[in-house]
């Protein structure tokens, strides 16, 4: 199969070039192509981007704070990581907007304007509103608490504690261990009833992973994972995404005693914002500008070697749950990327 990087930089092209589609979403006008998949051979690359400079802080940062169940960004923020901030300020807003407050249901008025700036202080200090909802049975009111930045129930929630119950984390990583070849190693970020009911402050974009073991060439297991992409921001997240999941698994197969096999991202709606075709022309260019230096064979073919060249290493300290992993486990070395392609983050 082919680089991370290469299989990227065909697809950018297709989406620009040959778009299945183009329009306008809530967010902007973009071209769109249907079910764009990549397969990456983790045993070759661990996959961050050498042609662009990416956070590697954020990658873990968030997926900590998913994996440990989290739905408030403030850890992210005390770790200076804001790519939840905006989403959780349009879900303050949405969920106090004026109209959703007004005394015919007994709802407090709050002040909706607050600036982003008051709204990050109200998050950092833990400050909740406590909210009249009605009245029950007996005639008092009920409340209900809000803490500023809440999401409600997000990826952590889905991924820890699904339908307010299940721990699908924490199954697979059992199910790993005890019977690797079991095909409903599935975790979902996608309920439908919280959708309809309104408690998801931004519906998963990732939405679906299964893992899936194979035995080396040495008689031990790899971990494989699929990843299902229902909405695909091309340039911002999908660089993003991709290292996360490698990251995911390397961090699971290192809990269960396997390698890290492949893997396979697929992008059911993978789009690129027309307000980001010139940072993703910079990125294409750069791509092809690579200069020819160390040249590898693969089957019959010689080509540029276009594979990230960072290497990943994780501190084992025999981990036996995900939280007990912490952001200084995880070292990325020989990262030397180009310089960061600035584009706007549209939410």
């Amino acid at each position: 199969m082919n680089s991370y990087q290469q299989q990227y930089y065909d697809i950018t092209k297709r989406i620009i070039e040959q778009p299945h589609k183009v329009g306008e979403s809530r967010i902007g006008t973009m071209n769109s192509r249907f079910c764009e998949q990549m397969r990456i051979d983790l045993t070759k690359e661990f996959p961050i981007m050498d042609m662009k400079w990416i956070k590697f802080s954020n990658v873990v940062h968030e997926l900590l704070w998913m994996l440990r169940g989290e739905t408030n960004p403030k850890y992210l923020i005390e770790n200076d990581c804001h790519i939840w901030t905006d989403d959780a300020y349009r879900y303050y807003k949405e969920k106090f907007s004026p109209h959703r407050n007004n005394k015919s249901n007994q709802m407090e008025l709050f002040n909706v304007d607050m600036s982003k700036k008051i709204f990050v202080e109200k998050i950092l200090k833990g400050e909740e509103i406590r909210k009249k909802m009605g009245h029950s049975f007996a005639g008092d009111h009920y409340m209900t608490t809000y803490t500023f930045g809440q999401l409600d129930r997000i990826y952590g929630f889905q991924w820890r504690k699904f339908g307010g119950l299940t721990d699908q984390v924490q199954n697979v990583i059992n199910k790993l261990k005890s019977n690797p070849d079991d095909r409903r190693m599935i975790i979902t970020g996608h309920n439908p009833t919280d959708l309809e009911n309104g408690n998801v402050g931004l519906p998963s974009c990732h939405n679906y992973m299964q893992f899936y073991t194979t035995h080396n060439i040495d008689g031990h297991r790899d971990l494989s994972c699929f990843c299902n992409i229902r909405s695909n921001d091309w340039f911002l997240g999908q660089p993003y995404n991709v290292v996360q999941y490698a990251l995911l698994i390397h961090i699971f197969a290192q809990m269960v005693g396997m390698g890290v096999g492949e893997l396979v991202i697929n992008a059911v709606d993978a789009h690129l914002y027309h307000e980001h075709f010139e940072p993703a022309k910079i990125w294409l260019k750069r791509f092809e500008n690579i200069p020819v230096g160390e040249v590898i064979k693969e089957g019959n073919m010689y080509h540029k070697n276009t594979y990230c060249r960072a290497d990943l290493d994780i501190t084992d300290r025999n981990q036996t749950i995900v939280d007990e992993y912490h952001a200084q486990d995880f070292i990325l070395d020989n990262y030397n990327p180009q310089k960061y392609i600035k584009a706007k983050l549209l939410t």
